[in-house]
């Protein structure tokens, strides 16, 4: 009887430590990501993948060092209806950077390198145009945004498809091209060139591939097995799509290794969940969070800058977060350290010129996530304006050539009789155009902080049209006078022919 009592009393100890544990598990997720909140989360993701046509997401929320909801909503792929789930992998744009900045802060504890070390120290022939300012751009000027390079100069090598062992080296020399926007460590302007050079750094300081490095340094330390740098080419990736006007379509786009340390990371929600549960961990082994570079990072309006994130102030203590965006992908991931809770989101879209409102799912699933003002719809009326505008100049100026051609053509152009008359017909016409092909090849470019050829990775429909509209009307403005001088001289010479 007495060995009966005991062995009551043992199970009934073993199930009071089991509840109590579950308790204490429910009531820590009570704190904050409870089954309401994420219930509410998941229909507010379903409810707008929806409302903006978006393919297919990924969500991943930790807490208390574990992850607490992973989930997959829509397609991975249109065509076949593949579902999405937690082992879908998606390119999470410049989500990337953190990982690039943690290898740095990993690098400058080894003693390999200090944040405050001039990057010319590491990188020899590293230059801007102007070889004095640039010399005193330091590795946490790269790391904070501070070093002076331009957005529109970081978005130059978008479409770099290298994947030779050289091609970090080969884009980071054509700095020595690139005027400084802003004084060094004066201020915040966001680049790519930034972290383009840090990839480059990292390979000559530790002497391996970047890939190698972060695939040691991060991916394996924090046990995430399919995640890696240009990984596109896995049975689990999810297709890519951009909107042509307001449809979304396959892309096909193979990034280079250029696109590596600024955008390149592969991965999909469970690697997620287990790279913010050891950021927000006090035992991490990859420790990239730390009182330091919070008290550190960078003013930059509204928030600051620290290691590749973003540093906003809440009533919830900080809140650290990045999104990011390639061709067909958009991401927004991020954490509550006070609350040792993490939050990751996925998209296999980009954002469009008139639709796939991107911002409006993430942004708004990060704000019911952690007690935030939702974003209000970013794509809308002005923005259908702009796309009215471009288009109309563009078949403006078509109608335009067309008409000078068929009156070439049927020998309708008249030639100048006088010089008056040639600035009237000849130059001034030309004179107009060339203020519209430098809009649109230039001025509304860099407005978008976007080279021609970015704008037509990430907003295919806008980025044509302003191509073909520039280039139409650069051509027209050279082609039309040198046609109605050959003209001129070819009636000129029958002219004088005739008896």
């Amino acid at each position: 009887m007495t060995r009966i009592r005991i062995i009551l009393i043992s199970a009934f100890l073993l199930l009071s430590l089991v509840a109590s544990g579950w308790l204490a598990q429910a009531q820590a997720r009570d704190e904050h990501f409870s089954d309401e909140r994420i219930a509410a989360i998941d229909a507010l993701i379903e409810e707008r993948l929806s409302e903006i046509h978006i393919p297919g997401a990924a969500l991943v929320l930790v807490e208390n060092g574990e992850i607490v909801h992973a989930r997959g909503y829509g397609y991975a792929n249109l065509e076949h209806r593949t579902p999405v789930t937690p082992q879908t992998i998606f390119a999470i744009g410049s989500v990337s950077k953190s990982f690039i900045a943690n290898v740095i802060l990993q690098m400058q504890a080894d003693g390999m390198l200090s944040l405050e070390d001039p990057v010319t120290q590491h990188l020899p022939s590293f230059r801007s145009r102007s070889k004095t300012n640039s010399d005193s751009i330091t590795v946490r000027d790269l790391m904070q945004h501070t070093s002076g390079f331009s957005m529109f100069d970081g978005n130059r090598h978008q479409t770099d498809t290298s994947r030779e062992d050289d091609a970090l080296a080969r884009v980071v020399s054509k700095t020595r091209h690139y005027r400084l926007n802003r004084p060094v460590g004066a201020s915040f302007e966001y680049s790519n060139a930034n972290y383009e050079t840090l990839g480059h750094l990292i390979e000559v300081v530790d002497g391996r591939l970047l890939e190698q490095v972060v695939e040691q340094r991060i991916f394996k330390t924090a046990a995430m097995p399919s995640t890696g740098i240009l990984r596109d080419e896995v049975a689990d990736l999810a297709t890519p799509y951009r909107f042509i006007l307001s449809t979304p379509r396959p892309f096909a786009f193979r990034p280079g290794r250029a696109i590596g340390p600024k955008g390149g990371v592969y991965t999909n929600a469970e690697d997620m969940g287990a790279y913010l549960i050891s950021l927000v961990s006090t035992q991490s082994s990859i420790a990239a969070w730390s009182s330091d570079w919070a008290t550190a990072a960078v003013s930059a309006g509204d928030f600051s800058y620290g290691p590749g994130w973003m540093v906003f102030a809440s009533g919830l203590g900080p809140l650290v977060k990045h999104n990011g965006m390639n061709g067909g992908y958009s991401a927004l991931a991020g954490f509550a350290p006070d609350l040792d809770a993490g939050f990751a989101i996925m998209l296999n879209a980009s954002r469009g010129s008139v639709a796939g409102d991107v911002e409006y799912l993430t942004e708004g699933a990060w704000a019911l996530a952690f007690d935030q003002s939702g974003p209000a719809r970013m794509i809308g009326q002005a923005q259908w304006i702009q796309l009215l505008i471009v288009s109309s100049l563009l078949i403006a100026t078509g109608i335009w050539a067309a008409v000078f051609f068929l009156r070439l053509r049927n020998q309708k152009v008249c030639a100048p009789e006088s010089l008056l008359a040639a600035i009237a017909k000849i130059w001034l016409p030309s004179i107009l155009l060339l203020p519209i092909a430098y809009l649109a090849l230039r001025a509304l470019p860099v407005m978008f902080g976007l080279p021609l050829e970015a704008l037509r990775l990430f907003v295919p429909d806008i980025g044509y049209l302003m191509s073909a509209m520039g280039y139409l009307a650069f051509g027209l403005a050279f082609v039309r006078p040198l046609a109605i001088s050959i003209y001129a001289v070819r009636n000129t010479g029958e002219s004088r022919a005739q008896p």
